[in-house]
């Protein structure tokens, strides 16, 4: 095996550290998936996961416009103190003085707002 980081631990020693999977609990965890997919309650369990999410995002988001907080029906994401903006502003103030890319500006990482 080739040593592409300095320092890094073996690997045999995380193997020894990995967490066995328990093949009878994977099977009783996709039975589980199975009776909420067949009865309906896996939607209904959706449905009040998300409204519970939006409640607390919606109670801990004081800092709007700091972080990246996002509420919709396709992704609840509410990371707060997100360092995004400040590194993308520096990102964006070390460009400027880069010859020839003085006009270009990142507006975000990539990422849907």
């Amino acid at each position: 095996m080739l040593n592409y980081v300095n320092n890094w631990p073996d690997l045999n020693g995380w193997q020894r550290r990995a967490v066995k999977l328990n093949h009878w609990l994977v099977g009783w965890a996709k039975v589980g998936e199975a009776v909420l997919e067949f009865t309906g309650l896996a939607v209904l369990l959706e449905k009040f996961a998300r409204a519970l999410q939006k409640s607390r995002i919606a109670r801990g988001s004081k800092n709007k416009g700091i972080g990246r907080i996002t509420i919709n029906e396709q992704e609840l994401e509410f990371h707060p103190h997100s360092p995004e903006y400040a590194v993308l502003n520096k990102f964006n103030q070390r460009v400027k003085q880069l010859p020839g890319l003085a006009d270009y500006q990142e507006n975000n990482s990539g990422l849907e707002l």
